[in-house]
C-alpha cells in the first residue's frame, strides 16, 4: 500500500500471464496441451491461493460469491456490484487486515510495541512544531495543511480522477514516494489524501502533514514508515480528468 494504493497478482495470474507471453514468441508450440486440463488446473491453483490467503488473514467470505464474481469477470459480464463500490469494499478490507495485523503485533511483539509507542510520542511533538509555523492550519481530526499556491479551479470529489504530482516525506526529511504528474482516483488514496485533496482547487500547491490515524496507523508501511508515524506530503493538483 502507499499513498495511491497497491497491486498484488495471485502467482497462478502471473504464470498464467507469463505462460501467455512465452507462447506469444513461437506460432508452433512445442507440443499441444489439452485445453480443458489446463483451464482447469489454472482456475484450480488460483482457488487454493486465495483460499489460503483469506485463511491466513482471517477473512470470512462466501465462497460460491467468489467463484460467481470470478465467473461473471471471465465470460466479460456486467459486474453486480459496480466499480466504485468494489473499490470501496477491498479498501474497507484492506484497512481492517491491517487494523488486525497491528492490533496482533502489539499484543505479541514486545520490540513493535515499544517502537509504535516511542514514534506515537515523536508524532505529537511533531505536530506541535508544525502547528505553530506560519500560514499552518490544523483541522480537529489533526490534519495540518499549508497552501503554498492557492487554485482556482473546481475542486475534486471522491469519484474523481485527478492528475496530481506527490512528494511524502517522513518526520526527518527522507523521502518515500515522489511521484510525476499521473491520474489518481481519489477513492483509492489514503483516507487523510482523500480529505485535502477534496479541499484543494484545481491549480493548488499544498503542504500537508498527516498524524498517523490518517496516514499508515500503527502498522505503517514496512520497511519505508514505522508504526505510529505522521508523514508530509508536498502536493500539486494540476487537474481532474473527464469522465470516459
Amino acid at each position: 500500500m502507499s499513498i495511491i494504493g497497491q497491486s498484488r497478482i495471485p502467482r497462478p495470474l502471473a504464470v498464467l500471464a507469463l505462460a501467455l507471453v512465452a507462447g506469444g514468441a513461437s506460432a508452433q508450440p512445442a507440443r499441444e496441451l489439452p485445453v480443458d486440463d489446463v483451464s482447469y488446473a489454472i482456475g484450480y491453483d488460483l482457488g487454493q491461493d486465495v483460499l489460503a490467503r483469506l485463511r491466513a488473514d482471517g477473512v470470512d467470505v462466501n465462497n460460491e460469491e467468489i467463484a460467481k464474481g470470478l465467473l461473471a469477470a471471465l465470460k466479460g459480464e456486467a459486474a453486480r456490484v459496480d466499480a466504485d463500490r468494489r473499490a470501496h469494499l477491498m479498501r474497507v478490507l484492506e484497512e481492517e487486515l491491517r487494523r488486525q495485523e497491528a492490533a496482533d503485533r502489539l499484543a505479541t511483539d514486545p520490540v513493535f510495541r515499544a517502537l509504535a509507542e516511542t514514534n506515537l510520542q515523536k508524532s505529537k511533538a511533531f505536530h506541535e512544531i508544525v502547528g505553530k509555523e506560519p500560514g499552518v492550519t490544523t483541522l480537529p481530526n489533526g490534519l495540518q495543511y499549508k497552501v503554498v499556491k492557492a487554485g482556482d479551479g473546481p475542486k475534486p470529489t471522491a469519484e474523481s480522477t485527478v492528475v496530481a504530482t506527490f512528494r511524502g516525506t517522513r518526520m526527518d526529511g527522507s523521502i518515500f514516494i515522489s511521484g510525476a504528474m499521473e491520474p489518481v482516483v481519489v477513492a483509492e488514496t489514503l483516507a487523510g489524501v482523500q480529505q485535502f485533496v477534496k479541499m484543494m482547487p484545481v491549480g493548488s500547491h499544498w503542504r500537508v502533514a498527516l498524524p498517523p490515524s490518517l496516514a499508515f496507523g500503527e502498522l505503517g508501511l514496512p520497511p519505508d514508515i514505522g508504526p505510529n508515524e505522521s508523514i508530509l506530503i508536498d502536493v500539486t493538483i494540476h487537474e481532474i480528468k473527464a469522465a470516459e
